[in-house]
């Protein structure tokens, strides 16, 4: 199973259908038309199975409530479209109330909403281990390499960075940074 959103819909699902794999895609506004459509289907079925899960992480608590339903009115556009998973989530982070819904389209065809949450959990465990770090906290949105090549260096030089701050036993990765950045004898041990 793939995760991805929805920006990379055209020439990537093409690939993942053809190699014989499933996706998960997250559908955001980067994609106006077709999050309306979600959204309209949405609320015009009723949903085939729902679930809801509860965590509880020190003082932030969450509620995750899952649901899918068939798209039909997709299946004829696009290949292999067969469920839309609606996840709404609501919480305390940070002592901040917050309630968000997201869409997904799913390739493989479950009868278990718990399935599906499992799979949006992990697509948020690598937005939020991996991609929220990368684009804010290392920078990496406002990176203006225009060379295609040094670009795609500078991001590798990055998760290189970021695993090794992970090996040692770094939870936050901003702490990591204020720590070492400009410490070059503990750097280099860390490639040792």
């Amino acid at each position: 199973m793939l995760t991805l959103d929805a920006l990379h819909c055209q020439k990537t699902l093409a690939v993942i259908v053809e190699s014989g794999n499933d996706y998960l895609i997250q559908v955001k506004g980067n994609q106006d038309k077709l999050l309306t459509l979600i959204k309209q289907e949405a609320l015009a079925q009723k949903p085939t199975d729902s679930h809801e899960s509860r965590t509880r992480t020190g003082a932030d608590s969450n509620i995750g409530g899952y649901s899918f339903i068939k798209l039909p009115a997709l299946a004829a556009d696009v290949r292999r479209y067969c469920l839309l998973s609606r996840a709404e989530t609501m919480g305390i982070k940070k002592g901040k109330t917050y309630d968000k819904t997201h869409y997904y389209i799913l390739s493989r065809n479950m009868q278990e909403a718990a399935q599906a949450g499992e799979l949006i959990r992990s697509y948020w465990s690598v937005e939020n281990r991996l991609h929220y770090v990368k684009d804010v906290t290392m920078g990496e949105d406002k990176n203006q390499i225009a060379h295609k090549q040094a670009a795609k260096n500078v991001s590798l030089l990055k998760n290189i960075a970021l695993n090794l701050m992970r090996l040692k036993g770094y939870k936050c990765v901003k702490t990591a940074i204020d720590l070492h950045a400009h410490n070059i004898k503990t750097l280099f041990q860390w490639l040792l």
